[in-house]
């Protein structure tokens, strides 16, 4: 029996018809490509916390009216997942900042899109919210310079765990600063080394015979 037949039989028994495409799509996603916009109404009603993993694995569901299913249904982190797959970056920082109240998630996400843009939005929200002024510290990296969030620390602001997370900033350093010495004292020898192999070469004689 065609897979279109099916669903068309299937309309007033929504349930019966999400287990239908879902079974298929487990056999091959490509049987109900052009069901993937009804796909993700049927993870959002019947299945949502699988939702999110088909929004991933498919490319045939249309962006926008898959953010609008999310949308109805205030499924946030799919909502953000969809606007970063949209390109409105920014939209979905706000909602990890707002809805979630996630740093981790936010310094994950601005990572993931390489935008410094973002990293001066979530440093401004941050600026007077404690827990994620310790989250940015305890995550900082090539990113984004320490220097540059502790600068923005009002005065007076209080956070808890900020010597800790300042501890192990410093400790961090000094970690980089002996690895980068450690591997200048390899290069050192490998370049004397060199250099000693190169001399000697230049310094021994060989004979050429006439001809």
């Amino acid at each position: 029996m065609q897979i279109n037949r099916v669903v068309s039989q299937l309309q007033k028994r929504p349930y019966y018809l999400f287990l239908y495409l879902d079974s298929l799509a487990e056999r091959d996603p490509q049987l109900v490509s052009e069901f993937a916009d009804l796909q993700v109404k049927m993870y959002a009603e019947f299945a949502s916390s699988r939702l999110i993993d088909f929004l991933r694995a498919s490319n045939y569901y249309n962006l926008e009216q898959a953010y609008n299913v999310c949308k109805e249904r205030d499924l946030v982190p799919e909502m953000v997942f969809l606007l970063g797959r949209m390109g409105n970056n920014k939209q979905a920082l706000t909602l990890i900042i707002e809805r979630l109240g996630d740093v981790h998630r936010a310094i994950d996400f601005a990572k993931s899109q390489n935008d410094d843009d973002l990293w001066e939005d979530l440093l401004r929200y941050s600026e007077t919210r404690p827990a994620f002024i310790r989250g940015l510290l305890e995550n900082v990296g090539v990113e984004i310079s320490p220097v540059r969030l502790i600068r923005r620390i009002k005065n007076g602001l209080e956070i808890p765990g900020l010597k800790e997370a300042l501890i192990k900033i410093l400790q961090d350093f000094q970690l980089q600063i002996e690895l980068m010495e450690g591997c200048k004292k390899v290069l050192d020898g490998d370049c004397a080394e060199l250099a000693e192999g190169l001399g000697k070469k230049q310094e021994g004689g060989f004979r050429l015979s006439g001809t």
